[in-house]
């Protein structure tokens, strides 16, 4: 017998691929998280400097994640720095 909650199969959520070509808005609390990361600040840290909980900032960064379509801070990182270049922004840390 499986030890997981509920009797059906584990959903595996589709990742929405930031490549499609459709462009995303961020908000400014997910802009202020990314400009974080990109500084490599840890989710406490993040939750510092925001001032909230480091629960709040994962259930953000989740969030975004799934939206970027990356799996971890450093490929949003990454994603954050390649979009502001690409805009002809400077990425100030």
């Amino acid at each position: 017998m499986d030890n997981q909650k509920g009797s059906g199969p584990r959903r595996r959520w589709a990742i929405p691929r930031a490549t499609t070509g459709k462009k995303i808005e961020l908000t400014i609390r997910e802009e202020q998280i990314l400009k974080l990361l990109v500084r490599g600040a840890s989710t406490s840290e993040i939750a510092t400097c925001l001032s909230t909980t480091a629960g709040t900032i994962r259930v953000y960064l989740h969030l975004l994640y799934r939206r970027l379509g990356v799996r971890n801070g450093v490929s949003a990182a990454v994603w954050y720095v390649k979009r502001q270049l690409s805009q002809g922004r400077a990425v100030r840390s």
